[in-house]
């Protein structure tokens, strides 16, 4: 009996030693294994994926940079940027000796050097000034951005092979320390702190890979899903199902440049997120089984996972666009701000990724170019329009190097004289002889921004055509200019227009800016600061088309201006309806309490101007009296004019 107990004793010995043995040789050859794979990924793998995104990063903003140097001209920021071609170069070079593939590593260099010949192509041409050739400019931008997308898309693949490989070893060692924390539980506290300290260090990487997870699909300012979030998901949506049953909008905030313009970034980051709260919050209040992406800087993607009917998609947009009507406060600043939204139904959706998302952009622009604040469904004829929009956008950009604009003048008659007093400048364009109406080209040249060098141009041919006029012996008349609500905001708008008078001689008070309503009344504080500026230079100012905008009688009391003019359709309308007459008749004596001159636009029968008379309306311009003519041809009618003044005095 005690040799039996010896014996198992001796066994159970013998058995203990062996699994210490083998607990030890495991933990030994699993701390090894734990080890080797923490080190690959602590000092390989996440520095590569680190210097790729780096790369990538640079890589974008380099493109980015040279095609704000297209749009800008602004050279001295490009050549801050140049020296960035050279840390690309070390680090396409770097991330080349990853690659076991040398035809890859040969695409890399050599696709990075096309880019950087293709940038350096296009400086030398913007260099040119008013010589450069814009299809050359754009066909260096093309070749660059082209290549940067071929580089981009390359990196991307590299980064995601060896994010499968971090995915991988992530696995494989997680497994290796449970194995390891079961083998050594009550035999080795010293091998028990080794295994947390493994798995501590194992924790960190893996949180620094959902961070850098979060970073690239999820959007910084809201904390929604970005653009590349939603084009995996629709792809795999489109990919999977035949038809899928799916709707989506595409919202978009109304002038936020203006915003940014006046009021700064930081504040226009906190509007974002603010309008992305009131957006999830209208969303999850009308609508059910949705998903919100947060597209762009100030667009919002929505896609509903059930077909919607064209009629619940519509109430869902009305809904939306009474954010016009909530009041946002951010940083004890009242804000309000208006949205336009694009909607594509179920039937217009395609296979095709890129088209789907044309579908909602030309929603959004048709949106856009109603004035705001308002939604478009989709519909197949809109993408002719979309196409005539980028085609004469392009046409725009040559247009002043082509010499197609023309400025024409239309008089502006005293009421009790009945004689020309100033003059209106009205843009025209003729492209290859045939006039193109403002109303076409001017929205499209506002929401590319060409409106800016536009209307500079605007600004100094009409002062120096009046320049030319008193050379002529005209008599010494004012013009008016109409000014954009972008020109406007401009922060060194004021130094402009002063600059240009002082170019041609011109007096001050012989140059009468007209701006809208509806610019005049955003962000009434830096409006007035603006037109403070411009009446210390001597300038008149005029509030053009007044009674459509939005603006309150409370700003126009502190708005330093000198003119009021009333929008042409009160006048046509005020001998037919009641109402706008005493509109019209309101406006003046409004005008005249305020010490404002008023001017009628539209005047067009003599019923209207008798009645404008009798109510003493300063001026009026219209068809009665002349339409808009030529420069040399106003120029005739004014002479004419004082010819037979002097007839008549003389007689």
């Amino acid at each position: 009996m005690k040799h039996q107990v010896i014996t198992k004793l001796i066994a159970s010995f013998i058995t203990v030693v062996i699994l210490v043995g083998a607990v030890t040789y495991i933990s030994s050859n699993s701390v090894k294994r734990v080890s080797a794979k923490a080190d690959q990924l602590i000092k390989v793998e996440i520095p590569q994926l680190n210097q790729i995104t780096n790369t990538q990063n640079l890589m974008a903003a380099t493109a980015n940079h040279l095609l704000q140097y297209y749009a800008t001209f602004d050279r001295a920021n490009h050549i801050n940027n140049v020296p960035n071609f050279a840390r690309l170069q070390h680090n396409i070079q770097n991330i080349s000796a990853i690659h076991q593939d040398h035809e890859v590593s040969r695409k890399l260099e050599q696709s990075l050097q096309v880019f950087i010949d293709r940038a350096n192509r296009l400086d030398a041409e913007m260099q040119l000034e008013e010589d450069r050739d814009w299809d050359v400019l754009r066909t260096h931008l093309y070749a660059a951005q082209a290549q940067s997308n071929l580089i981009l898309g390359q990196l991307d693949i590299t980064k995601k092979q060896i994010a499968e490989r971090v995915k991988q070893g992530s696995v494989s060692t997680q497994y290796e320390v449970h194995q390891l924390n079961y083998l050594q539980l009550g035999f080795s506290v010293v091998v028990l702190v080794t295994a947390l300290f493994i798995l501590f260090n194992l924790h960190s990487r893996i949180k620094d890979k959902a961070e850098l997870y979060k970073r690239a699909y999820y959007n910084g300012l809201s904390g929604l899903p970005n653009r590349k979030y939603f084009e995996e998901h629709i792809h795999q949506i489109l990919s999977h199902q035949q038809s899928p049953d799916l709707a989506m909008m595409m919202i978009n905030l109304d002038r936020f440049s203006l915003i940014t313009s006046s009021i700064g970034y930081f504040f226009g980051d906190r509007l974002v997120h603010s309008v992305s709260q009131w957006l999830i919050a209208t969303l999850r209040q009308h609508a059910s089984s949705f998903d919100i992406y947060h597209f762009s800087g100030t667009s919002w993607l929505v896609m509903f996972k059930h077909a919607q009917t064209e009629a619940t998609l519509a109430q869902l947009a009305e809904q939306l666009n009474l954010i016009s009507s909530v009041t946002l406060t951010i940083d004890d600043r009242e804000m309000t701000c208006s949205c336009s939204i694009g909607i594509v139904q179920q039937h217009a959706l395609t296979q095709e990724r890129e088209a789907l998302l044309r579908c909602l952009d030309t929603a959004l622009r048709e949106a856009q170019q109603a004035g705001g604040n308002c939604y478009r469904f989709y519909q197949p004829s809109m993408s002719a329009v979309a196409k005539h929009w980028i085609e004469t956008e392009q046409a725009l950009r040559s247009a002043i190097e082509k010499h197609q604009f023309q400025l024409y003048y239309q008089p502006k008659v005293n009421t009790q004289t009945r004689l020309i007093q100033s003059s209106e400048a009205l843009l025209r364009w003729s492209k290859e002889g045939v006039f193109i109406s403002p109303a076409v080209f001017i929205p499209i040249a506002e929401k590319s921004n060409l409106i800016l060098n536009i209307g500079r141009w605007v600004l100094t041919e009409a002062c120096s055509q009046w320049a030319r006029w008193r050379a002529e012996g005209l008599p010494a008349m004012p013009i008016a200019v109409n000014i954009s609500a972008q020109q406007f905001q401009e922060v060194d708008f004021p130094r402009q227009v002063q600059a240009t008078l002082q170019r041609f001689g011109m007096p001050a008070n012989m140059l009468e800016l007209e701006i809208t309503e509806e610019a005049a009344a955003h962000d009434p504080k830096r409006v007035v600061q603006i037109m403070e500026d411009l009446k210390s230079i001597g300038v008149t100012l005029a509030i053009d088309d007044f009674g459509t905008g939005y603006s309150s009688l409370s700003h126009l009391s502190n708005f330093p201006v000198d003119v009021l003019k009333i929008d042409r359709a009160f006048i046509q309308h005020m001998h037919h309806s009641s109402t706008d007459a005493s509109i019209v008749r309101l406006v003046v004596q409004l005008a005249k309490g305020l010490n404002f001159k008023v001017v009628a636009e539209g005047v067009e029968t003599e019923t209207q101007y008798q009645q404008l008379k009798l109510w003493d309306c300063n001026l009026i311009q219209g068809f009665l009296f002349s339409q808009p003519l030529p420069a040399p041809q106003f120029a005739s009618l004014v002479m004419e004019e004082r010819q037979r003044q002097h007839v008549n005095q003389v007689a």
